[in-house]
């Protein structure tokens, strides 16, 4: 996960989980997360782990993952790659994603209106030509 970026992540991992058609198999979302805790230092893994465990409230989980990402600096931030799906998007729309998840004082929620502003830039042709399920 990275930064309040990651946050998105999830909610748009959650769409395509819901999608009829998944864009990401259980496999390849394992592979991914595996990726991404080789780039976090050993105690943000295990602290996002924890989270990830929990029976929290999925929307709990998403504000705990995002203040823990918080803390983290931008040189590990950038390391962590995009979901697979992500990587669908145009590079416009992933640069603005990257800008996103290096503003430090966004809350989840305040992370999430812009994650969908940034979205709502996408042209109809963009969208149309982006897997089904991908987008909320």
């Amino acid at each position: 996960m990275r930064s309040n970026f990651r946050i998105f992540y999830a909610m748009v991992l959650t769409a395509i989980a819901m999608a009829e058609k998944p864009l990401i198999t259980q496999a390849e979302m394992k592979a991914y997360f595996e990726s991404v805790k080789r780039v976090l230092p050993p105690a943000t893994a295990q602290e996002l782990e924890s989270v990830a465990r929990s029976r929290l409230p999925p929307l709990v989980k998403a504000e705990k993952a995002n203040d823990i990402m918080n803390k983290l600096p931008d040189s590990i931030l950038d390391k962590i790659p995009f979901p697979p799906p992500m990587l669908r998007l145009p590079q416009r729309i992933q640069n603005q994603f990257r800008v996103l998840g290096r503003n430090h004082a966004l809350t989840f929620q305040q992370r999430a209106q812009e994650a969908e502003r940034i979205l709502a830039t996408l042209t109809p042709q963009e969208r149309a030509s982006l897997p089904k399920g991908l987008l909320p």
